[in-house]
């Protein structure tokens, strides 16, 4: 499967959730997969690196680095590993563009806000655009980073509803915005490695969805 994490907006938590569904991946379907880095921040490649360099001595995840216009490198890739996950810069880029072009599913986060909800019709419109001549291409949204407060439980359950509304997508279950995510991107961990139950559980729902 092809798998890319975009989005218009930058710092939505495409990288974490794409390295973590890597983990997923590698873990708990004990299935190939690579990492192709084509975000110009390059902080699935230094997960990577910290993966590397940490004690625990954990299971390497293969990583590629390419930018611009990637179809034909997402082509070798596929050939040689059954899954592909993709990190790509958050805007309209080459690179998330070349991507859906040749993707299974495009995977994307939304932070519960106005600035990032305004960038939905546009990613509908790119999707869109893709599917003639990519017509399989999936399109998965989730609410991310949302706050864990049992006060805001009503709010993000509205902004639920309206990415709902839109009906361009298959919707995942929310995911929260807690310290465990940050601190894989440090430890070079996926959250199902780490000791926090509930983010355990966020992971294990995108990735029902993205691969129902």
């Amino acid at each position: 499967m092809i798998i890319v994490f975009g989005n218009r907006k930058g710092g939505v938590g495409k990288s974490t959730s794409s390295v973590n569904e890597a983990v997923y991946i590698l873990n708990k379907l004990s299935s190939d997969v690579v990492i192709l880095d084509a975000d110009r921040q390059e902080t699935a490649a230094e997960w990577v690196l910290e993966r590397e360099e940490n004690e625990i001595n954990l299971e390497r995840v293969q990583l590629v680095q390419k930018y611009g216009k990637i179809k034909n490198t997402i082509n070798d890739l596929a050939r040689k590993y059954k899954h592909v996950v993709i990190d790509v810069a958050g805007r309209n880029s080459d690179e998330m563009r070349s991507a859906m072009l040749i993707a299974d599913v495009i995977v994307m986060p939304f932070k519960p806000s106005t600035s990032d909800f305004k960038t939905i019709p546009s990613m509908i419109e790119s999707i869109e655009d893709a599917r003639e001549v990519n017509p399989k291409l999936r399109a998965v949204a989730f609410l991310n980073m949302c706050n864990t407060s049992v006060t805001n439980r009503h709010e993000v359950r509205e902004w639920r509803e309206v990415l709902e509304e839109f009906g361009a997508f298959e919707i995942a279950p929310n995911m929260y915005d807690r310290k465990v995510y940050r601190d894989c991107l440090i430890t070079g961990e996926g959250v199902i490695e780490m000791n926090n139950p509930q983010a355990k559980e966020e992971v294990a729902g995108l990735h029902g969805v993205i691969f129902k």
